[in-house]
């Protein structure tokens, strides 16, 4: 299994009820994660079920 550490993501805020505030917070609190996941194509659903947010786009570092 290999560690992420994400580098920039995109979540899918549109027609969301959230200020800018929340998004920032949700984004930094994402990237300071060291984030697993069994295969590497696996990341986005990983982040999205441990966040609840849909990711629009994604840039990550594979830690060893």
């Amino acid at each position: 299994m290999n560690y992420y550490k994400i580098t920039d993501i995109e979540f899918d805020f549109d027609y969301e009820d959230i200020t800018e505030e929340e998004q920032n917070e949700i984004i930094d609190d994402t990237k300071r994660c060291l984030w697993t996941s069994p295969k590497e194509e696996d990341l986005a659903d990983v982040i999205t079920n441990n966040t609840g947010w849909c990711i629009k786009s994604l840039r990550y570092d594979v830690v060893k």
